[in-house]
């Protein structure tokens, strides 16, 4: 028979684990219904941010449809991003 205290230290680790795997299942539970725009992680490199397809389509139909120009600059003077000009 198991002694009290390894008892309540499997006992202990098992509501840990239930625990993590409700939090696993409520994110993936998030990502599946689209209450999450992107991902990020950390790694060796820094962050990285991973975006779900689809989350920045609104954002880019916006910009390429409005009349008025728009850029996104690096501090170097990189562009990285310009809509095109209407010309309306």
């Amino acid at each position: 028979m198991a002694k009290p205290r390894a008892k309540q230290k499997r006992a202990v680790e098992n509501d840990e684990l239930r625990h993590r795997l409700q939090e696993l299942e409520d994110t993936l539970g998030a990502i599946r219904s689209g209450a999450v725009d992107a991902i990020v992680t950390s790694g060796p490199a820094g962050d990285r941010v991973y975006t779900l397809e689809g989350a920045d389509h609104a954002y880019h139909m916006m910009v390429e449809s409005m009349n008025e120009g728009a850029v996104t600059v690096l501090t170097d003077g990189t562009i990285l991003y310009g809509n095109r000009h209407s010309g309306k």
